[in-house]
């Protein structure tokens, strides 16, 4: 609870450079299911990931939105097929999906019915690991870290541990690569690294790690993951998109409070990016 990317998401929004300095949070896009994608050797999968929206993909190819469809024009249906295609990655069922969604568990079963039919070899992937991690009683990494199987051991840990391990493994991987290659890395954040530059040398170090990104996961995996960077420069702010409301309300106290230190400036929306005093 210290790290300040394990508080709640508006929390973040607290992150600012210092003077001359700028930070990269930089994302491996989908990294679970594209990793997934890669160790299943799925086609359908591996183009989804490399669409440009990979729920709205997910979503054509089942049919449930027209081949037009977008994230703007399709918002709910993004939503489920997004609940979906992440959920299943841990092993989620169709209750569990029905309450994320607030659906019915008929509907819930559709969907995944239809992750099933679109991601054919992915499913037979998972089918293979059920059976050799039981038949072994343990699990490899594409690295060779080994995981014990025993009786209790569930079958959405044996489904899942394939993806987290790899992802583990290219996040240790990368962090090795950006301190050789003189990056200044700050922290880990799940899938994303954040990095701290001079302001007038952040895109190019934000270029490198893209770079080591790509040599690594291509290493790994045969193929290079996406990347996506947000830059944020001293005297902005890192925001958080799901910051929500809870931000205005953090800054609303601090101002009755008279805590001006942190204060927005007054008329400025706390969700985006703005100058603090």
């Amino acid at each position: 609870t210290r790290f300040l990317f394990g508080t709640p998401k508006w929390m973040r929004s607290l992150i600012q450079p210092k003077p001359g300095k700028a930070i990269a949070y930089i994302d491996v896009t989908a990294e679970e299911f594209g990793i997934a994608s890669l160790l299943s050797g799925d086609p359908a999968m591996w183009e989804s990931y490399c669409s440009p929206d990979v729920y709205i993909d997910f979503a054509k190819r089942a049919g449930l939105v027209p081949p037009t469809a977008t994230k703007a024009t399709h918002p709910e249906a993004r939503k489920q097929a997004k609940a979906v295609v992440l959920g299943v990655q841990y092993g989620r069922g169709s209750r569990s999906t029905a309450n994320a969604l607030g659906v019915s568990e008929q509907k819930a079963e559709e969907l995944l019915w239809h992750h099933n039919n679109v991601y054919r070899a992915f499913w037979d992937y998972v089918k293979g690991i059920q059976t050799m991690a039981r038949f072994r009683r343990c699990l490899y990494s594409v690295l060779g870290w080994r995981m014990r199987v025993h009786s209790r051991t569930r079958p959405t840990t044996i489904q899942n541990f394939p993806m987290q391990a790899g992802g583990a493994e290219l996040m240790r991987a990368v962090s090795v690569e950006l301190v050789r290659a003189g990056v200044c890395l700050i922290a880990q954040v799940h899938d994303a690294f954040v990095i701290e530059s001079d302001a007038g040398n952040i895109e190019a170090d934000s270029e490198k790690t893209r770079g080591v990104v790509a040599k690594v996961s291509g290493v790994i995996f045969g193929r290079p993951l996406k990347l996506e960077a947000k830059i944020v420069r001293y005297p902005d702010r890192y925001i958080d998109e799901d910051a929500g409301e809870m931000l205005k309300t953090f800054d609303q106290v601090l101002r009755e409070y008279n805590y001006t230190q942190l204060l927005i400036p007054a008329g400025t929306d706390p969700l985006s990016r703005t100058n603090t005093p």
